[in-house]
């Protein structure tokens, strides 16, 4: 979106830009940006508007003509409007149980706006490192386009500050646009969590970021690029100490604590071991589906572990969250290694293959791992004995 947001600004509808293998590059782009969710078009369109804005405020001496820029632009929106066409030939032909759509405008949830309000704030405020530059970006942005509608700009619009004001115009209406999604399309709980609020600003955070270096680049024009190695260095170092604790994976709003997502790490490595070991290619994994955020480290992991060997991973949902033994007889009975992961405190796993059931070493401590393997052998020797009176039956 980064490099997205520079084109847009460069040459779409500037006059002077007259290079056409950078429009399409960014028809491409914009392609891509469309394609990654169900809601990119609405960012692109966005982008393109902003941008447009932008260069009729900031640039009245070097902006194409309304006619000219229709025929910039609509080449290179082609692509993108192509691939969300086929985005909902697939939703109507293929994907149509599971499609996010908006409610009824009377089933808003408009009176749970203030907690919404309430929670993208305090998630703002948790991750400040990131929004507070975005936040002074946007402040920046929207000063320019004030005083430039004004027509009493009484300082240069240099390349930073017209980056400023696009920004400010994109992030604005992109948290509009995610508000709308929220209490039009969400639940009442992803609504009242502000769900994956902080992966959505990701997704344009970067082109904020991009801003501030640019301006901080011209403020800094004067100064040697010797002399900014050490802070430039201090800078990245910062970041790593931030995030070194929870070792690339933050906690999921207080849900999964840090030593949790140590011991799923570890559950996954061991499995991975045993998968390795046994050169196997096809794994089964039994998670519940209360608990995903729990399996997608525990999976990323066996992945991480044996990538070589692991061609296919299929996800099979627990039937019944209380009673595991009742999956760990499923999985005797797969024909290709299983791993079942326990949603306990701590959580705990165990691998069976053609050999039986066995706990993950992290696991031979946990009480709930070692209760459900005891039940399991029990039920086996039920089950032999069953069997063999059957036989013995059948025999008579």
């Amino acid at each position: 979106f980064a490099a997205a947001f520079a084109l847009s600004d460069e040459c779409l509808f500037r006059r002077s830009a007259g290079e056409r293998g950078r429009l399409m590059v960014l028809a491409m782009l914009l392609a891509f940006i469309a394609n990654l969710k169900q809601t990119g078009i609405g960012l692109v369109g966005i982008l393109v508007v902003a941008g447009a804005v932008t260069t009729l405020i900031c640039r009245p001496d070097d902006r194409r003509s309304p006619r000219d820029a229709a025929r910039a632009a609509v080449p290179i929106l082609l692509p993108s409007m192509a691939v969300w066409l086929c985005w909902h030939a697939y939703l109507a032909e293929v994907f149509t149980a599971n499609a996010v759509s908006f409610r009824p405008l009377s089933q808003w949830y408009f009176p749970l706006l203030p907690d919404l309000l309430r929670t993208i704030g305090s998630t703002a405020a948790e991750h400040w490192l990131f929004f507070l530059p975005i936040a002074l970006i946007v402040a920046r942005g929207w000063f320019v386009l004030a005083f430039g509608l004004r027509k009493r700009v009484s300082f240069p619009i240099r390349t930073g500050d017209r980056l400023a004001a696009m920004f400010a115009l994109v992030e604005t209406a992109y948290v509009g646009m995610l508000i709308v999604c929220y209490i039009g399309a969400f639940n009442d709980g992803e609504v009242k969590g502000a769900a994956e609020f902080s992966r959505y600003q990701a997704e344009i955070g970067g082109a904020g970021l991009l801003v501030a270096l640019v301006l901080v680049a011209e403020r800094l024009r004067e100064a040697r690029f010797v002399a900014l190695m050490p802070a430039a260095l201090a800078l990245q170092l910062g970041a790593v100490a931030l995030i070194w604790p929870a070792a690339g994976i933050f906690e999921y709003a207080g849900v999964l604590p840090a030593d949790e997502i140590e011991t799923l790490r570890q559950l996954g490595r061991e499995a991975g071991v045993n998968i390795r070991a046994e050169e196997k290619t096809d794994v089964v994994m039994f998670t519940s589906e209360l608990h995903p955020l729990e399996m997608l480290v525990m999976r990323y992991q066996m992945w991480a572990t044996a990538p070589d060997l692991i061609a296919r991973m299929t996800l099979v949902p627990r039937e019944d969250e209380r009673t595991p033994i009742a999956t760990l007889m499923r999985a005797a009975k797969w024909p290709t290694p299983s791993v079942i992961l326990i949603n306990a405190s701590p959580p705990c796993g165990l691998y069976a293959d053609s050999n039986g059931p066995q706990l993950l070493p992290t696991s031979e401590a946990a009480p709930v791992c070692r209760s459900v393997l005891a039940q399991f052998d029990r039920g086996a020797t039920a089950e032999d004995a069953s069997q063999s009176d059957q036989r013995q039956r059948l025999a008579q």
